[in-house]
């Protein structure tokens, strides 16, 4: 009996495995950023605010950007062609 307890020295109740171990890692990670960022605002400001406005301004900018490569609504492929040069003989019959 006293053995088996002195093998669980330092160890838990129970081991975590597989995804409950991340989750709680990634837990541990939240929490530690945290009371590090409560003492430094630079800190917060710099790991989690701005990065945070970037992303922001990130996704603004490809909502707003036109799609490449796709002729406007109700126009044919004839309407995204330059128009052919004086004098060609494509001219002479408009």
């Amino acid at each position: 009996m006293e053995a088996e307890a002195l093998s669980r020295v330092g160890q838990g109740s129970r081991k975590l495995d597989g995804g409950w171990l991340k989750v709680r890692q990634f837990h541990g990670l939240l929490v530690k950023r945290f009371h590090c960022a409560r003492r430094n605002s630079k800190a917060l400001f710099s790991q989690i605010l701005l990065p945070a406005f970037f992303v922001c301004v990130a996704m603004t900018v490809a909502l707003s950007v036109p799609e490449i490569g796709r002729p406007p609504a109700g126009r044919g492929c004839w309407a995204c062609l330059p128009p052919p040069p004086a004098g060609s003989p494509d001219d002479a019959h408009s």
